[in-house]
């Protein structure tokens, strides 16, 4: 929920995907041009949406 509460923040669209244990969720994360995967997979959003060039 943190997750959602920072892109949310800064008005990144974003949804919470709940696994199907039920257990853990997923954030996905849109953006709005292309990014790569590695990219985007960074553990800090905020270093994720910086070198995708977001901000």
């Amino acid at each position: 929920m943190a997750y959602l509460k920072a892109a949310r923040t800064w008005s990144v669209p974003a949804a919470l995907e709940v696994s199907r244990s039920g257990v853990g969720a997923h954030a996905w994360v849109f953006f709005a041009a292309p990014v790569p995967a590695e990219t985007a997979q960074q553990n800090d959003l905020a270093d994720a949406l910086i070198l995708s060039g977001w901000f």
